[in-house]
């Protein structure tokens, strides 16, 4: 019985012990240069700027300075 509760307990210190492994913390999509159209930067997250105006067909660059991933999506139907 103690032979098992030491089983138990050390696969639960191995288990936990994965879980505090570092992660890499680059962002995996970059932009390195950027050119035309309008950019929407996202920091700390925020987006800045907070407002933007586009024709239709011009492009729009994201650039994500956070470590977790984003989206962008619109609340208005048909408009994005």
């Amino acid at each position: 019985m103690i032979k098992h509760i030491g089983l138990s307990m050390a696969l639960c210190v191995m288990i936990m012990g994965t879980g505090c492994a570092g992660t890499d913390t680059t962002p995996k999509n970059t932009v390195s240069d950027v050119t035309g159209g309008a950019v929407i930067t996202i920091e700390d997250f925020s987006f800045s700027p907070k407002t933007i105006t586009v024709g239709p067909g011009e492009v729009v660059t994201v650039v994500n300075k956070d470590i977790a991933g984003h989206s962008v999506t619109s609340d208005k139907g048909g408009v994005f």
